[in-house]
């Protein structure tokens, strides 16, 4: 739930300020703040002995969700891209 709040609060404070200058990381700079979190991520999981336990038992499901989820990200994100190519050719 925590997690939620966060998402929906910046959100908010991102249409709130919508309208200002703000000076943000530079990608690579939140390539490295992503990475970080995920291995941080990772030790977590590693370290919870009863997730570990299950790893066989939920290890198809997740391989299988996670290459949906690529999959479809890779979809959507060609089909945006082809949508808005489309909208430019059209100015």
């Amino acid at each position: 739930m925590t997690t939620i709040i966060i998402l929906l609060a910046s959100i908010l404070a991102g249409y709130l300020l919508r309208d200002r200058q703000i000076k943000l990381p530079s990608g690579a700079a939140v390539s490295c703040i992503v990475w970080t979190l995920l291995f941080l991520f990772g030790i977590s999981i590693g370290s919870n002995r009863s997730i570990v336990a299950e790893f066989d038992r939920f290890g198809l499901t997740a391989v299988v969700l996670a290459a949906l989820t690529t999959v479809g990200s890779a979809a959507a994100a060609l089909l945006l891209t082809k949508l808005t190519r489309r909208r430019d050719h059209e100015r």
